[in-house]
């Protein structure tokens, strides 16, 4: 399954205004001071900042663009199986005709015990050639005309007349020689032969061996070696098809073993197209890997941008950045990547396998980085317990939050469900993260 390009667009248009509102938001809280890049007491502050803005409103973005993509894997998906589903019908169809035409032939004696297999012969190319095109993929090209002129049947506007007859042990060249004598306007119009297969992949043998390897043939080959080169120097306008049966498989007493083996290949050949099909469309390693890769690069790349915002913002220029800015902005990067390419992946497997909603999936990962993180903490500082459950109850409820605005951004922005979920999660965060703080200012 590949990504659609306007989707990873869409996406990282989304995550531009994570990058927009994490600044601003930031603005209003962040300390001046042109001594350091990171100044020691509030680099903690600082990365805990980036950490949960980026976290809580990417999530649900993430987690909209791996519902996204699992939705288009799966109507490729079901879009392959109502081909095959459509092409399989219209085999069966071919097969039902057949065995009717051939039932006709047989119960009316139609062209007596020599020329009746000329007849079903007739019918199970026209079919058959029509079934092994629905096989590949095809549509039916074979019409069968039935009005005793010069043409038995068409392959798109291809004149064909067919020669089934080994009466002149000669593979039929001469029935083909004698029907070219009453209509030369065949060949002038565009029209073939057919002749059945294995009479052709003699002809075709014949056809192609020099005359120092025919003259070891024995006297029966070599006869019908003359007889095939002789037509072919006199004909060289003639053009001699296979068909998709032998003489034999047109015989009045073998046809139905022919049809049924045709129609006992044709039902595993489609099973195993719609195996091979939802194999295809199935959750893969590959995807996962490209999933939890392009989610990874928008988390680490706006984590790394935040972070690069703050140093520009404590006065410092671009062009002055020293090896310690780098390498704390590449660990942001980093810090993102993973987070987010872990979240994908999570998100990803649970809603590919576990058919848990990409909205729930991402909601309970995030509150799992959540709780670990405060987990952490307390574990690292020692905090109280009460500190340790009011901040994480917090954080949750935002998680809350910001998933419902994704819900809503995503109703909203119909058309961009991507976006939409972005905009709705950063405003609904972003909301809280103001009450929270005033709430905290006023002591309530």
């Amino acid at each position: 399954m590949n990504i659609n390009p306007k989707l990873v667009a869409e996406i990282g248009i989304g995550f531009l205004g994570v990058i927009g509102l994490g600044v601003l938001c930031k603005k209003t809280s962040q300390r001046n001071n042109t001594e350091s890049t990171v100044p020691e007491n509030s680099n903690e502050e600082q990365i805990s900042f980036v950490d949960s803005f980026v976290s809580e409103n990417s999530a649900q973005a993430e987690a909209d663009f791996v519902n996204t993509i699992n939705t288009i894997r799966l109507n490729e998906m079901f879009a392959k199986l109502a081909e095959i589903d459509y092409r399989e019908n219209s085999a069966k169809k071919e097969v039902t005709e057949l065995k009717k035409e051939i039932e006709q032939i047989i119960s009316s004696n139609r062209g007596g015990q020599t020329g009746m297999h000329g007849f079903i012969g007739e019918s199970c190319q026209v079919h058959i050639a029509n079934v092994n095109s629905f096989l590949k993929g095809k549509k039916a090209l074979y019409v069968l005309l039935d009005d005793n002129s010069m043409t038995d049947y068409k392959r798109g506007s291809q004149l064909i007349q067919q020669k089934a007859c080994q009466s002149d042990n000669h593979l039929g060249l001469d029935h083909v020689k004698r029907h070219f004598e009453k209509y030369p306007e065949f060949v002038s119009q565009g029209g073939i032969y057919q002749i059945p297969k294995d009479f052709y992949e003699k002809y075709n043998l014949m056809r192609n061996t020099p005359p120092e390897i025919a003259a070891k043939f024995r006297k029966e080959d070599l006869r019908l070696w003359k007889v095939v080169h002789e037509f072919s120097e006199a004909n060289p306008d003639i053009v001699i098809e296979p068909m998709e049966v032998s003489y034999r498989d047109i015989q009045a007493g073998n046809v139905n073993n022919t049809v049924s083996y045709v129609e006992k290949n044709t039902d595993e050949e489609f099973k195993k197209q719609k195996v091979d099909a939802q194999n295809k469309y199935s959750p893969s390693a590959k995807e996962l890997l490209k999933v939890s890769s392009i989610s990874g690069l928008f988390e680490g790349t706006i984590n790394a941008a935040l972070s690069a915002g703050m140093i520009l913002k404590s006065g410092k220029k671009l062009k002055d950045f020293d090896k310690g800015d780098k390498v704390y902005i590449f660990k942001q990067f980093a810090i993102g990547f993973l987070r987010g390419s872990v979240r994908a992946s999570i998100t990803y497997l649970l809603t590919a396998f576990c058919k848990v909603s990409s909205t729930l999936a991402s909601a309970l990962t995030t509150a799992l980085f959540a709780i670990a993180k405060h987990t952490y903490t307390f574990i690292k500082k020692g905090k109280s317990k009460v500190d340790y459950i009011k901040e994480m109850l917090f954080d949750l409820l935002e998680i809350v939050l910001a998933t419902f605005g994704a819900h809503a951004g995503k109703i909203i922005f119909k058309k961009h469900n991507l976006i939409g979920t972005i905009l709705g999660s950063i405003i609904f965060s972003t909301g809280f993260r103001c009450v929270r703080k005033f709430a905290h200012v006023c002591d309530f």
